[in-house]
């Protein structure tokens, strides 16, 4: 149930975020961005069935982002767009796993800690975004997103370096200074990096965290 509730949630704000004759435009040429962000994340669980206590990331993200819908007549006006994002992720910290995450010929009665310090991921993410009051200079905004990434090794001994990554945060826009725009985000994001011991039980074992993202953007 919890990927079925997951599909309609990224389904629903993709059906919102791609173009639309429906709905209004202010009928001149759409904007365009490109930008960077960075970012902290610590352990959070929201999904999974397990919070990996000790986990934590930094990012640095690149970005461009296309408008694709403006709707300026509704009570609440509003725009939205699609963001197409290469980002670096290093893990660092220190989780305990369960015994039943550890190959059978590891397991010593425990405790079993996994040392991130020496991972690293690449993703590629597809993000649509919602952003009020788009003629304003302060926006609040709202994100969500998926992606695909790979690890330069497992996280769980029969885990895999190939990940699905399900994100979604809100934020602000802020205009500050000749077009550039700051942006400030917070971030929930899951990436999977199950085993077939988890698989077999249709569990959601991946990684989370709660992000605080801090970026630049600016038209082109």
């Amino acid at each position: 149930m919890r990927w079925l509730y997951g599909c309609v949630f990224f389904g629903t704000m993709f059906s919102v975020a791609l173009p639309s004759e429906a709905v209004e435009s202010d009928g001149g040429a759409k904007d365009r961005w490109a930008g960077f962000y960075v970012s902290h994340g610590i352990s959070h669980r929201f999904w999974s069935t397990k919070n990996y206590k000790g986990y934590e990331n930094n990012t640095l993200g690149l970005f461009e982002e296309w408008e694709t819908t403006r709707w300026t007549s509704s009570i609440i006006p509003y725009m939205a767009s699609v963001r197409g994002e290469l980002r670096y992720m290093d893990l660092f910290g220190t989780i305990e796993l369960l015994e039943k995450q550890v190959l059978p010929e590891g397991r010593d009665g425990g405790p079993y800690l996994k040392n991130l310090s020496s991972l690293w991921q690449i993703a590629v993410l597809c993000v649509p975004r919602l952003v009020f009051f788009p003629n304003s200079s302060f926006r609040p905004s709202f994100h969500a997103g998926i992606g695909l990434s790979l690890l330069n090794d497992k996280v769980l001994d029969d885990g895999t370096r190939y990940n699905f990554n399900l994100l979604t945060g809100c934020g602000l826009e802020i205009d500050f200074f000749r077009q550039w725009t700051m942006l400030a985000d917070i971030r929930l994001e899951h990436f999977s990096n199950g085993g077939l011991m988890y698989l077999t039980n249709r569990a959601v074992i991946g990684m989370e965290s709660v992000s605080g993202v801090i970026g630049l953007r600016h038209p082109f």
